[in-house]
């Protein structure tokens, strides 16, 4: 079982079980399943563009290679942004106590490029805490499920369904006025050699 999510408001720590809300935990699932002429399921395959090998479903994620067909560790590989500087991995926050940074503008969730939803039990939850999502209020907190290169946020909120996580990371959105002049980009040498005769 995964550590719990560990949080703390005005000093009390409360802490959360999760579990994924996926498509099929809220609607259900129906798949097609190719069977073969004796009646066996079919796994799925693929031929490489040489004809050599035969790829099934999973192979291609055992290993890295680079163009000398070396062999590289998961571990071994880094990560660059945009920059070119190298990015340090960020630990999972499972299990460890983070201060809630909130109530914060419920507004605030609009702007996250929502990754994933947990939905939370309570294994232990504090008074004031669950007062607080009951009555409408949103928490940030630093989330990260496992060790990896970007930190993400969450936004714990609650509502009479239970309590949740909204995980994603923050966007920043440009919007236009209704003053703002647009410029044309375009180049236009006036050399227009379409001829319409042609299509």
């Amino acid at each position: 079982m995964a550590k719990p999510i560990v949080l703390s408001y005005q000093g009390a720590t409360s802490r959360f079980d999760h579990r994924k809300l996926t498509r099929e935990r809220l609607y259900g699932k129906r798949a097609r399943v190719p069977l073969d002429p004796d009646g066996e399921k079919c796994a799925r395959a693929e031929l490489t563009t040489d004809g050599d090998l035969l790829i099934r479903s999973g192979m291609t994620a055992q290993a890295y290679f680079d163009d000398a067909a070396n062999q590289f560790a998961i571990g071994d590989l880094v990560a660059f942004d945009a920059n070119d500087d190298r990015m340090e991995r960020v630990p999972s926050t499972l299990g460890v106590e983070h201060e809630l940074d909130g109530p914060v503008d419920p507004a605030e969730v609009l702007s996250l490029k929502l990754g994933s939803v947990f939905m939370l039990t309570a294994e232990e939850l504090d008074d004031a805490l669950a007062q607080a999502l009951q009555a409408g209020s949103v928490f940030k907190f630093p989330f990260k499920y496992r060790f990896d290169y970007q930190p993400d946020t969450g936004y714990l909120v609650g509502n009479d369904n239970g309590y949740f996580a909204l995980i994603g990371r923050p966007i920043q959105t440009e919007w236009a006025t209704l003053d703002q002049e647009i410029h044309d980009t375009f180049d236009d040498d006036g050399d227009d050699d379409l001829d319409f005769d042609m299509f």
